[in-house]
């Protein structure tokens, strides 16, 4: 008895017959025209996908069956002004998951489909572990590998990969460099020779041999087409050969031939063994034929699990047939989809599904997922695999150096910056020589924004470059592939030529020019106090760089962060008269001890006439230029520390 989709839905509305009548009068007459029960259909092909697993099971050692029981996941939204008052209530809960559970076999592809809301991304992280368990949201349920192990990050670390949607890559990378860089930190359990051969396999596995050596590019310069990051994304995750894959909507944004062709590399993946888990909104007809098990959800749960190609056998028994010739995945989205907020028809839709699917398949999936039972999986074997601290400082280091051959800006701009702004203020601050007051005011005023222009330049420099490389950073310390220590040390080592050669630059061109005291000691020492700030300016910028997801909020913010740094500098208003509440400020500045420092290396030497006004006691400044360099020093190893503990609670945080 065929019906169309829009006869279906039309049904879900109120007329005179009611629902549990209309779901009668469909499941029989299906039935009355079918040769066969769906449920015979389903084990006869369940049979076939059973024997695949088995099969990989002994060719694989450590196979991966994954399962997962009553998962619940509920979130507490915070509402606006205008619906606190409507419904008398702060914040409402939304379920996106309710009681979802399933499985997924070795040497099988699961499909997760279901329009937007209805909960497919949000149960793929949780089956990752990258469900953010901030406060007001409740995760329940269980998570199994084969039926025994409890998955956690650190157990998925060692056994999965997690490709994202979005393909965050290094940019100045190709992918040859992309798979020998997660070769290198996640295979050290084997020589470089066997790794090399290992990265050579992939890049011919993956279709990439003739784009082995091109740039990949980035968002603003892409350079591979979309496909083929896509690939190289896989790529970097199957360096390990890891048993169990999730993969976040791969064919997002790629064309039907492309997304066909990742489409059959997961199949291939798959039938060596692996467990290859994946969202996908709205396949071709081609794609959807290579599926082995689909999962179809809607408003958060299960309406269908099992064969993708008995899913029309399966809607045929429960009243809504596929039209002829048509693709089953747009059939079966456009039937579930469902428009928010719910009216009444959406109601009766989800129930009526959700009944058919809890007496029709519900039980049948436990069944089937209980007859397949894998022997413990040994994560020992995996946890040595990850490179030690001292190789992976090395490997990071030599990327920093591929993004400075690649990308010169980075540092030449810096250079360039410093080059062009000292020879524009050698023309404003010249020959303050003398001991004159208004002279000594117009050498402080050099001296203090000589102390700015280097608090600028390395802090937002370093707060621009780690926005861009942050999604990468959490990408890959997400998937284990180096810690927090070896990724900032390597950042701060490789930065260490520019603080160098920056002050150094500054000081040559502006030094003698400007009328600093001409003598050894204050050289050297302007020089020392000059690179103190640098570092300490660097460290502020990735800090601040830390605290933000994106670099317009960085941008937005850095001034709120530095401006009252430069204001109690003791330079606009004296360092004595700050009223009490709020002088302390001035003591969390390293400014205001970088600029007393410099007061005391150039002044704190000069002979004064009886009657000339000494600047050091104008601006009331009593440290010395020894505590303050002490001072200064202080801050920057401060920095350095509250950014890896910045770092490490962003990761935390990564979900």
């Amino acid at each position: 008895m065929p019906h169309s989709v829009g006869y279906i839905v039309d049904q879900f509305s109120d007329d005179e017959n009611d629902l549990e009548s209309k779901i009668e009068f469909q499941a029989a007459g299906v039935n009355e025209s079918s040769n066969h029960s769906f449920t015979s259909i389903f084990e006869r092909k369940h049979e076939d996908l059973a024997q695949i697993a088995r099969d990989v099971i002994k060719i694989r050692k450590n196979s991966i069956k994954l399962t997962f029981k009553d998962v619940r996941f509920e979130i507490t939204n915070e509402l606006n002004k205008d619906k606190k008052k409507d419904i008398d209530q702060k914040v409402v809960k939304q379920q996106i998951l309710k009681n979802v559970t399933g499985y997924a076999m070795p040497g099988q592809t699961l499909y997760i489909m279901g329009s937007s809301g209805a909960g497919k991304t949000s149960l793929l992280n949780i089956l990752s572990d990258r469900t953010s368990k901030r406060s007001g949201t409740t995760i329940e349920g269980q998570i199994l590998i084969n039926d025994k192990t409890q998955l956690s990050s650190q157990v998925f670390g060692s056994v999965a990969g997690y490709v994202m949607q979005d393909d965050i890559l290094f940019a100045y990378f190709t992918p040859k460099q992309a798979l020998t860089f997660a070769a290198r930190l996640k295979l050290n359990q084997y020589s470089q020779k066997i790794q090399d051969e290992r990265v050579e396999s992939l890049l011919e596995e993956l279709e990439l041999k003739a784009q082995a050596d091109t740039i990949i590019g980035s968002q603003r310069k892409k350079m591979l087409s979309g496909g083929e990051r896509k690939r190289v994304s896989i790529g970097v995750e199957l360096i390990t050969d890891p048993s169990l894959i999730l993969l976040d909507e791969p064919t997002s944004g790629l064309d039907s031939f492309k997304a066909l062709k990742i489409v059959k590399l997961l199949n291939r993946q798959a039938r060596k063994g692996k467990t290859v888990i994946s969202t996908i909104h709205q396949p071709g007809s081609e794609q959807f034929a290579l599926f082995d098990r689909l999962i179809f959800m809607c408003d958060g749960q299960i309406i269908y699990q099992g064969e993708a190609r008995l899913c029309q056998n399966y809607f045929a028994q429960i009243g809504l047939p596929l039209p002829r010739f048509s693709n089953p995945s747009d059939y079966i989205m456009k039937l579930a989809t469902v428009n928010y907020p719910k009216e009444r028809d959406d109601e009766k839709k989800i129930k009526y599904l959700m009944q058919n699917y809890e007496q029709i398949q519900s039980k049948e999936v436990q069944k089937q997922s209980s007859e397949i039972l894998l022997a413990e999986f040994e994560i020992d074997i995996l946890k040595s695999n990850q490179a030690s601290s001292w190789k992976q400082f090395k490997v990071l280091i030599e990327r920093s150096l591929i993004q400075a051959k690649y990308d010169p800006h980075q540092w030449s701009a810096r250079i360039l910056q410093t080059i062009f702004i000292a020879i524009l203020s050698l023309g404003l601050f010249r020959n303050l020589s003398n001991n004159d007051f208004s002279t000594q005011i117009g050498l402080a005023g050099f001296l203090f924004f000589t102390c700015i222009q280097q608090l600028y330049a390395h802090s937002m420099s370093n707060l621009l470059a780690f926005q861009e490389e942050r999604p990468v950073f959490l990408r890959e310390f997400a998937n284990k592939m180096y810690g927090i220590a070896p990724y900032y040390l390597s950042k701060s080592v490789v930065e260490i030529p520019v603080l160098l050669l920056q002050p150094f630059l500054w000081e040559i061109i502006l030094y003698f020019g400007v009328g600093l005291s001409r003598t050894k000691e204050q050289f050297g020492y302007f020089y020392l106090i000059l690179t103190q700030l640098s570092f300490c300016a660097s460290s502020l910028g990735i800090f601040s760089s830390s605290l933000f997801n994106n670099s317009e909020m960085a941008v937005t913010a850095a001034p709120v962060l530095v401006l009252p740094l430069v204001l109690f500098s003791g330079f606009f208003s004296n360092s004595g008269s700050y009223p009490t509440w709020i002088g302390w400020i001035q003591y969390l500045s390293p400014i205001r001890y970088t600029l007393e420092a410099f007061i005391y290396n150039e002044f704190g030497s000069r002979d004064y006439l009886p009657d000339e006004r000494q600047i050091i006691d104008f601006l009331d400044y009593k440290l010395g230029m020894s505590k303050c360099l002490w001072i200064v020093f202080g801050f920057t190893i401060i920095f350095r520390i509250i950014t890896g503990l910045s770092l490490r609670a962003l990761t935390s945080k990564f979900q």
